[in-house]
């Protein structure tokens, strides 16, 4: 980024020497280079997906259990931006999570419902799944609960990589509450356009990758922080690829916290334990 302002500095100075009828290009590229900074740092101070990381850790470091809602749908669009065809994925999962991170979870995927026990700690254990009364091995047939929370999350930003470069949470006023819990609300927003106003006055190597990475997508959703332990609480993302022409709606939301009974090993057994 120092380079960037060096070389604003000598675009100057060398408009200087030429004259004072290059002044107004000069002040005009200098304003463009103070706004390509102001936006990187803005995404690196308030970029979404930090905010969900950051967020997702202090959830995982807490020893309250809580129930947790995740919905996940995935396809092609049409012109107008809205799914055509069959969807790609529609999975809804409802996790149940004690203070050890051993995890209750049922899984809908296109109406069909499965129910796993995910052995603590949650995301670097086993997954064993019911099956006609007892329960066997899961970890390959269930690779996003073997992940955890941090893999699911994984799996949506691959697919919204806009979200993880050029996307930032702006924080709402107002008290706000979620399962119980008082919050801090954020909004998402997309900063494609400034970087293209950008990039079309003054070329900014770093802006250019990440607008090329990101490639040309549309976001609205936000997230909530609970106020006390910085814990994700909720987050809800409406992504679109035009490029792809694919949408991606995530969501994830805490509906109870605390005061979740353990959850012990299956009482059926196991019938087909998972081997190293």
């Amino acid at each position: 980024m120092k380079r960037t302002l060096w070389a604003a500095l000598s675009v100057l100075l060398a408009a200087v020497a030429a004259g004072c009828s290059a002044i107004d290009d000069v002040r005009s590229a200098s304003d463009t280079v103070d706004q390509a900074v102001d936006l990187l740092d803005a995404i690196e101070q308030r970029g979404a997906w930090d905010a969900v990381a950051d967020g997702l850790d202090a959830l995982n470091n807490q020893t309250a259990g809580y129930q947790a809602t995740i919905h996940i749908q995935a396809g092609p669009i049409d012109e107008a931006g809205e799914f055509a065809g069959a969807l790609g994925e529609n999975v809804t999962i409802e996790l149940q999570v004690d203070a050890q991170r051993a995890v209750l979870a049922g899984v809908t995927t296109d109406g069909a419902r499965r129910t796993f026990y995910v052995e603590p700690p949650f995301g670097a254990s086993n997954v064993y799944e019911h099956v006609g009364g007892d329960y066997v091995c899961a970890n390959d047939a269930a690779p996003l609960l073997r992940a955890g929370l941090d893999g699911i999350f994984e799996t949506y930003g691959v697919a919204a990589t806009g979200v993880r470069l050029l996307s930032v949470a702006n924080e709402v006023d107002g008290d706000v509450s979620v399962a119980g819990r008082s919050a801090t609300r954020y909004e998402l927003e997309s900063k494609v356009p400034d970087a293209i106003t950008i990039l079309e006055k003054f070329d900014n190597p770093e802006l250019q990758t990440r607008l090329d990475q990101a490639g040309d997508f549309k976001l609205s959703g936000g997230l909530y922080l609970d106020e006390e332990t910085g814990a994700l609480l909720a987050f809800a993302s409406d992504y679109t690829d035009r490029a792809n022409g694919k949408r991606a709606l995530f969501s994830f939301e805490i509906i109870r916290w605390d005061d979740i009974p353990p959850i012990s090993p299956p009482a059926a057994g196991i019938a087909q334990p998972c081997v190293p």
